[in-house]
């Protein structure tokens, strides 16, 4: 088997990992007697912006470099390649995230309070976005105005 067909394999492969985790992760919410009653629109919100945060951590920013790095120095190997495609796909990164956010959330005790900071963060980090295009927009539009380029 070429090393392409035996990367789309470990790929493939790959969700098998993802479901196993899901079913643990049910089995073990359903040990502790959760319900998805349980869940408020609040909690979905703070999942998915933890979700949303961590995701971004993971794929862009300098504090997880080092482990993308090495992730990516080991490409050779066809289960870092796979894990290192894992780590390109913000797709797929944040399906994985948000299991493990959704666990952190209902079945570590105290999880949720990271999950409160990561939300905060993730709702931050929207606003930095948000104003800097703002400035962005309002420095073109004063140069304009002034007639510079």
């Amino acid at each position: 088997m070429n090393n392409f067909l035996r990367e789309k394999v470990i790929d493939f492969l790959s969700i098998f990992v993802f479901l196993l985790f899901l079913a643990t992760s049910i089995f073990l919410l359903q040990y502790t007697g959760f319900t998805l009653e349980l869940v408020s629109i609040l909690d979905l919100v703070i999942i998915t912006l933890a979700t949303f945060r961590i995701t971004r951590m993971l794929m862009y920013e300098k504090v997880f470099g080092i482990l993308r790095y090495l992730i990516n120095s080991r490409g050779e190997k066809l289960f870092f390649r796979s894990v290192g495609n894992l780590v390109k796909c913000p797709w797929c990164t944040g399906v994985w995230a948000s299991l493990v956010i959704f666990d952190l959330h209902y079945l570590i005790p105290y999880g949720m309070y990271l999950n409160y900071v990561l939300a905060i963060a993730g709702v931050a980090s929207v606003m930095v976005v948000v104003v800097n295009n703002l400035n962005y927009k309002s420095d073109i539009l004063e140069r304009e105005r002034s007639g510079e380029k």
